[in-house]
Order: C-alpha cells, then structure tokens, then sequence
C-alpha cells in the first residue's frame, strides 16, 4: 500500500510539472538595440510609445503586434536587465546565458569563442531551421551569429522588417520548426531628447508591428498563417539602453538604470501560464535556459543564466533562484541589482587620473529600490551592512570569471568589417 501511495505521489508531482497546451514549435526572437523600459508604453510610460490603433476583434485573436499588445498577450518582466551597455555583449549573454567578462566579450568587435555554443547552433542541432535578419552598423552576425542557415545584414530596420516578412509569405508545408531571429537598431541613432526620442520609438514599433501583421496576414495567408502563429513562442528583449540628455555619463549610471534595465517579454498563450506581470529582477542571461526548457534543446554545462518558467510557469513556481545581478561597465565600474537595492562600486576610483570625472564621485553608491522606481540619495553610509553583503557577492562574482592563466590565448580578432 505504501509503495502504491508512493508511486501516486511521484506520478503526481510528474503530471504537475508538465506544461498546459500545445507547446511551441517556432520560436521568433526580436532584439532591439537601445530600447528603454522606462520609455515603453507597456512598461508604464504615459505616451503611447508602443501602442497602435488596431480591429477590436484582431486584438482579441492575438493578431495584433504592436509592442504593448505583444506584452498583454504574453509575460512582461517589469525588472529585467542587459549584462552591458553595448549592444553586442548582451547578445553574446542572452545566446549562450553566461556573462560577457566570462566569454571575453566586452566591445562592439568581439566574438564569441567557438568552444562556447551558442542560441542558434543549438537551435540547428535540434532540427530547427534557422534564420536570421541583422540590421546593424555592428557586424553582429560573426559576433553570434553561428549556426544561422539562412543570415541577411540588412541596412536599415525598414528593410531588416521588409526581410522578415517576405520569409514569412513562404509556404511552410513542410511542417519544420523554425528559429527566425530579427535585430533592430534603428534606435541607436535616436535624438538624445526625450521627444525626439519617443518618436523613434513609436517609428519603430509601427515598422515591427506592420510587419508581423503582414506576414501573419489570415486574409492572405488562411489557416497556414495561423497555425503558424499559433506555435510560435515570441520573444522581446532590448539589449541596453539609450542616454538621454542631461542624464549621467556613459559608464556610470548611478542614479539611472536607464543602460541597462530593458524590456523582456515572451509571448506564447497555450503553454505560458501564472502571472502577466513579474516584478521578480532577471537578466538576458535567462533567456537561454527558459528555451531550452521550452524546446527541449541540448543543454550546455556553462550556463550561468536560469529558466524563467519557474517564475512563467505556474506548475513550477520557486524554482527561479532570486540573487543579485552583478554586471561591469565599460568604465570597470561594478554594479549589483536585487528586488531592495542597487549598488554601484567603482573599486579603482583612487587609480583613475585627476581629471577622470569619476573620481568626484564616492567609490560605493548604493540606491534602495521600490517598486519600479530607484530611490535618487545614496544610503551607503546608513547601510553597512547591505554595503558589505553586495560587495562580497560582486568580489566572488569577479573572481570566478576572471580568465584561467593555463588557457592558451586565442590569435588575434579579426577588426571589425562593415557587414
């Protein structure tokens, strides 16, 4: 009797993990370069920066793809962060969930190393046809772009859009999973006004939206455009910031998570369940591991980053591990995120030259957290005792990704080309 009351139990706990729905078949990864949270309608932000007029009964049919209707059909992560404020390491963090010191990747003109796998050769190994359509003044497709099939440098996001959508009137009889991963840079070259921009934001929500519609068309596409979307997981994800004007200088951020703290939205109704919006703070680095459960890809032993279907998945809850979020500045300054607090430490403060605008500032910051909003006075010297936590956590965190001396160096990168 024991033994059957056992095996019910185990039974149980079984059934209670798997997934509600039929799960995904495509996955679709839209990346965007310098894509705040805190100017994204969807996020709170009072203008309708991701918002478009749309049919009632499209919306309701999850046929509309504006920014904020992408985030209502899907979970929105209200505290997700980038690794960097470059574009280029936080895509290598969110294609292989390890930081960029650890993969030596820290400029615009680094590459993954080949000995680490990356998003889209897993995504090949696993069957999936992969596609990729880059618009970029970065050469990001030989950054980590491997295992793409199909890879179109585009020069602008008008024709990156243009791309997507003509791949997506294609006939897909032959029934194969697919990985499309679309990157759009245009905002990298926004005013620095607030107004200006806004509407470049705006601009490039109509561009993503209008192309999405098109290609998911039913009018023209029938019952194929729909199935199609139907097991298609979405993901959202900005890769940094963009510096306003009149707020802190590139590197340092302090009072102003506006580098690093970007939108995370995934987007699939049939197997994406519990709460639609998560105020838990997560990284790009997650993103891997929650595809890899979705997907059922091989999984790599490097990964740093963890499945975010213990905070989506309401069969899973708890099995998200909360810690703090350690990242390191183009400028070597440290910083660490929690859901109470935010530190920014600039160890090397006393080594910088007198006329480095750094050293006016005090070498440990710390800023409380409520909510969504960071509190602007430093309480560092109020709070000892959270000071010393999180930087004993930031210490460990850079000694175990400091480089191993026994490694051979790789030969040197090739320069960045133009793609």
């Amino acid at each position: 009797m024991r033994v059957l009351l056992l095996l019910l139990t185990l039974w149980s706990a079984a059934c209670s993990r798997e997934r509600p729905g039929l799960p995904p078949r495509h996955l679709l990864i839209v990346t965007i370069e310098n894509l705040r949270a805190d100017h994204l309608s969807a996020y709170g932000y009072p203008k309708p920066t991701g918002m478009l007029p749309s049919d009632p009964t499209a919306r309701m049919e999850g046929r509309v793809f504006a920014l904020d209707d992408l985030a209502a059909q899907g979970v929105v992560f209200a505290q997700a962060f980038a690794p960097s404020e470059r574009a280029l390491p936080s895509l290598a963090s969110l294609f292989t969930a390890r930081a960029p010191i650890s993969l030596a990747v820290q400029d615009q003109q680094s590459r993954v190393p080949r000995s680490m796998p990356l998003l889209g050769e897993l995504a090949s190994r696993s069957g999936m046809r992969t596609v990729a359509f880059v618009s970029s003044r970065t050469d990001l497709l030989a950054g980590v772009g491997r295992g793409f099939e199909t890879a179109r440098w585009a020069s602008s996001d008008e024709v990156a859009c243009s791309m997507l959508r003509e791949w997506l009137r294609r006939d897909f009889g032959d029934h194969r999973p697919t990985l499309l991963w679309l990157h759009l840079s245009g905002l990298a070259q926004a005013p620095a006004d607030v107004q200006g921009y806004d509407a470049a934001l705006a601009s490039l929500n109509r561009q993503l939206a209008d192309a999405l519609a098109l290609a998911f068309d039913y009018q023209t596409r029938g019952t194929e455009s729909t199935e199609f979307l139907a097991r298609t997981c979405f993901v959202i994800a900005g890769t940094n910031g963009h510096e306003l004007a009149g707020e802190c200088a590139p590197g340092t951020y302090p009072h102003s998570e506006a580098a690093l703290r970007v939108p995370l939205i995934l987007r699939h109704p049939d197997s994406l369940t519990g709460e639609r919006v998560l105020s838990t703070p997560v990284e790009l680095a997650d993103v891997l591991p929650t595809l890899i459960d979705l997907f059922g890809w091989e999984r790599p032993q490097t990964m740093e980053g963890h499945s975010l279907l213990g905070l989506t998945d309401s069969r899973r809850l708890g099995e998200y591990p909360e810690r703090a979020l350690i990242t390191q500045t183009r400028a070597r300054v440290l910083t660490a995120r929690t859901r109470a607090w935010r530190i920014v430490w600039n160890p090397w403060r006393a080594r910088l030259p007198e006329q480095d605008p750094l050293r006016a500032r005090p070498e440990v910051e710390l800023y409380a957290v409520t909510g969504n909003q960071l509190a602007t006075q430093d309480t560092a010297g109020l709070q000892p005792e959270v000071v010393a936590d999180l930087q004993a956590r930031m210490k460990a965190w850079v000694l175990a990704h400091l480089p191993a001396p026994a490694l051979p160096l790789e030969s040197a990168r090739s320069p960045e080309t133009k793609p």
